[in-house]
């Protein structure tokens, strides 16, 4: 192991990210609850989510309310979903796999009509929908034989201050608290000064995590949208959003090489750490349809900054274990350590989300189908922490989301073709990193591709969808003052699957 002594703070380090020393900053956060994928209608997923100037589905509650001008009828739907996330992460050369299959509800509504005949205006429709706007289900695995660095290395750097001195044992903040009680690091005296090192001087190691996410953001819609003269539709809505994240990793050192093949005073260690996240807000949705020609329809729609009272929870737990080993050379061995928080860490604030505009066009040939696309913009560099808690600050936080993010593009297309009562549909999506600059030389940007089918009764509807998206994401487990920190490379490939089901009404 080599040890670095220098000046080591996390990108998120601020008053009161101690809290996440090892766990995800606030500004990957910040993007994750940004970046949502509503599940829709299978019809509206089936056509890559192009859904804006469409109107007609349920979906339009949340996509754009104006579409719910566009029924003559009350509707039911709702929805069965299921998901396949492959992960492939390579780290160190070696590449491993993992998946997470999940089966939910991710979609369902129901719309009541109201004929007015008032002037221009022909009738009105009040909608209802619940969609799932996150999947947080994941699970990654990586392993590897690190020669180069260890996790105590990022341990002995952060018992120092940013003036470069020691930090005296009691001050310490959680995980690297935890490793000095186990004994995994200690303050030493080197040429009469004080230092943090390790016995562990070892040169190589297998180093392996697991972290498994867990949870949903989901949100309720409520939206009235009006036909005027059914050449006008417009429509608002409330959203109330709430999500529930759960982030467990579990990283671990063993098979350790050390200079003297006779040595082995330890057989491994790890660290296990959990952060759960909740919040809940609202948000507010406008939106408008057009028809200026016989065939075409404009739409646009705007989402409101969504403003979310957010609570974290933080627990982390180091295990030593030690080989029956002499530490203080008085004949008083040691073997397993263990050392946890007290108790958990929790933290409330404040994140604004920030809202989208979308526009798009639909283009329809007669009955026999139609072509759809649309554009959406989000300027993920507005979201913004605000503390709760008197003498906390995120400026830290919120100055490194603006420097990091940047307004992205997303860009779906769609299809359908009608024979009879059967529907044929394909689509897709691309939406842009987020990110001002590529980070670690990986891009995340993230493709979609769907197709599906459906069936048109009188008395009810029954869609299929079937997609397929794939993106890149790049990880460091800990970062040291060297350009040796390690970084995973993970490749998500996700396969889902949806049935809605919709029974029209008067």
């Amino acid at each position: 192991m080599k040890k670095f002594r220098g000046v080591f703070l996390l990108t998120a380090l601020s008053v009161c990210s101690w809290v996440r020393v090892n766990a995800q900053s606030y500004s990957e956060t910040a993007l994750i609850f940004s970046q949502i994928n509503p599940v829709q209608s299978s019809r509206f997923s089936a056509l890559g989510g192009a859904g804006v100037s469409l109107g007609g589905d349920l979906s339009a509650s949340q996509i754009n309310p104006a579409g719910l001008g566009m029924f003559n009828k009350g509707e039911v739907a709702f929805s069965l979903g299921y998901t396949n996330l492959q992960t492939d992460a390579s780290f160190l050369g070696t590449t491993t796999n993992s998946n997470k299959p999940n089966l939910s509800i991710p979609f369902l509504g129901v719309s009541f009509h109201n004929e007015i005949d008032r002037d221009k205006i022909i009738s009105g429709t009040f909608g209802i929908s619940y969609s799932r706007n996150n999947n947080f289900n994941r699970t990654m695995l990586y392993q590897g034989r690190n020669e180069s660095n260890s996790i105590l290395d990022f341990f002995i750097n952060d018992g120092y201050d940013k003036n470069g001195n020691v930090i005296d044992p009691r001050d310490l903040y959680p995980p690297t608290s935890l490793a000095f009680e186990t004994y995994l690091i200690d303050t030493v005296t080197f040429g009469g000064f004080k230092e943090y090192g390790s016995v562990l001087d070892f040169t190589a190691s297998n180093q392996t995590e697991k972290i498994q996410t867990s949870g949903s953001g989901n949100q309720w819609t409520f939206s009235y949208g009006l036909n005027i003269a059914d050449r006008v539709f417009v429509g608002a809505g409330l959203g109330l959003r709430s999500f529930d994240y759960i982030n467990r990793k579990t990283f671990t050192e063993s098979a350790f090489l050390f200079g003297n093949p006779a040595f082995k005073p330890i057989n491994n260690f790890s660290l296990e750490e959990t952060l759960s996240i909740s919040g809940s807000g609202y948000n507010v949705l406008l939106g408008i349809i057009g028809r200026p020609v016989e065939g075409l329809q404009l739409g646009a729609s705007y989402e409101s900054p969504s403003g979310l009272v957010v609570n974290d929870v933080y627990s982390a737990t180091v295990t030593a274990n030690w080989n029956n080993y002499d530490y203080y050379g008085n004949g008083k061995k040691i073997n397993e350590l263990r050392a946890q928080l007290d108790e958990s860490l929790i933290t409330d604030y404040r994140l604004r989300t920030p809202g989208r505009i979308t526009a798009g066009a639909s283009f329809f040939f007669g009955k026999t189908g139609f072509v759809t696309g649309e554009i959406e913009t989000t300027d993920y560099s507005n979201a913004k922490y605000t503390s709760r808690t008197e003498g906390v600050s995120f400026d830290g936080d919120n100055a490194s989301i603006r420097n990091l993010y940047r307004k992205t593009t997303t860009y779906r297309l769609g299809s359908e073709l009608r024979f009879g009562k059967y529907r044929f549909r394909a689509g897709g999506s691309h939406r842009y990193d987020p990110f001002i600059e590529i980070q670690n030389s990986v891009s995340r940007e993230r493709t979609q591709v769907t197709g599906g089918f459906g069936v048109k009764e009188k008395s009810f509807n029954v869609d299929v969808t079937v997609g397929y998206a794939w993106s890149n994401q790049s990880y460091r487990p800990y970062r040291i003052p060297s350009a040796e920190s390690p970084l995973v490379i993970s490749e998500d490939k996700n396969l889902f699957i949806q049935v809605t089901a919709g029974f029209p009404f008067r």
